[in-house]
C-alpha cells in the first residue's frame, strides 16, 4: 500500500508531537504568551499553536527562529532534552 503524498509515517507524527511538547513548555517556562512568541518569529498564533499540538511541521528557518527567541540549542527545542558534553580526560 502506498502511502498518500501528505500522510504522515509514525514516526514523523512522534517527532512533531515531541517537537510541539518541547515547544509549549519553553514558552510557558519563560512566561511567554502565544501572541507573543508568534510574533517574534512572523507566524499567525494559530500556526504557532498547531506546531505545539503536532499538527504542523514549521521550516527549518521556523525552528531556528523559535530557539533563537527561546534562547535554546536546536537539540533542546526539537527533542526537549539538552545533553551533556562529554568530557575526556587527558593523561
Amino acid at each position: 500500500m502506498k502511502k498518500q503524498k501528505n500522510e504522515r509515517s509514525p514516526e514523523e507524527i512522534e517527532a512533531a508531537r515531541i517537537f510541539g511538547r518541547s515547544l509549549r513548555r519553553l514558552r510557558e517556562d519563560r512566561q511567554l504568551d502565544a501572541k507573543d512568541l508568534a510574533g517574534a518569529v512572523l507566524i499567525h498564533v494559530d500556526t504557532l499553536y498547531k506546531y505545539e499540538r503536532g499538527e504542523r511541521e514549521p521550516t527549518i528557518l521556523k525552528i531556528l527562529q523559535l530557539a533563537q527567541v527561546l534562547g535554546v540549542t536546536l537539540e533542546r527545542l526539537l527533542t526537549g532534552e539538552q545533553k551533556r558534553p562529554v568530557l575526556r580526560v587527558m593523561r
